[in-house]
């Protein structure tokens, strides 16, 4: 199951000689059992110079063994984001549940487009891109999922600003999202704290 959204308007194929983007999908966790369980993708750039004017960000949730997978059943591209701040206009291309994209099905089904107008963003070291929300119920502890931000739809692509958007050459890293028990409730608080990040582990 794979989720599909741009931000900014939809570019040419044309790249930028020299930039040089990361976007890394991390080794991240999850509870079992559970909606909501956020996801975080991340961006890096170490070139001031490169302004980013929008992105299309793909992200595929797969079992390696060709199991069913966790739905992704929302997504949050401005909370906290390097677009926070910015005018988003969401543009659907399909609901979160049901469909697929551009004739290609999907198992659990989600894909949603997004345009952003008017960014004009510095992106600096491990930001955050975007935030995914799966529901992992009826899934359990220990399982584990491929988190593909190069998939089947195609690449994810970070796009320059200005009048003519060029896509940057974006290093893209896959990763995967380990399933763990819902703690007791010694952690509970911990996690009300703010804890949970502490338990992601990331590249």
């Amino acid at each position: 199951m794979r989720i599909a959204f741009g931000i900014g308007a939809f570019c040419a194929s044309a790249s930028i000689a020299g930039a040089a983007f990361i976007v890394d999908a991390g080794d991240q966790v999850a509870f079992e059992n559970a909606v909501m369980q956020p996801l975080e993708i991340r961006i890096s750039n170490d070139n001031p110079a490169d302004r980013v004017g929008g992105a299309t960000i793909i992200l595929g949730i797969r079992d390696p063994g060709g199991g069913p997978a966790p739905e992704i059943t929302g997504f949050d591209v401005t909370t906290g984001t390097i677009f926070d701040g910015v005018a988003v206009t969401v543009t659907d291309v399909d609901d979160l549940v049901g469909g697929g994209v551009d004739g290609f099905p999907n198992d659990e089904n989600a894909s949603v487009a997004l345009s952003v107008t008017g960014a004009d963003i510095e992106v600096g070291v491990d930001e955050l891109l975007a935030t995914f929300f799966i529901d992992t119920t009826g899934f359990s502890a220990g399982q584990v999922f491929d988190l593909e931000v190069n998939s089947l739809f195609g690449p994810t692509e970070i796009v320059s600003a200005g009048a003519i958007p060029t896509v940057f050459p974006t290093t893209l890293n896959d990763g995967i999202v380990t399933l763990i028990a819902v703690p007791e409730p010694a952690l509970v608080s911990l996690i009300g704290l703010g804890g949970l990040p502490l338990l992601r582990r990331r590249r």
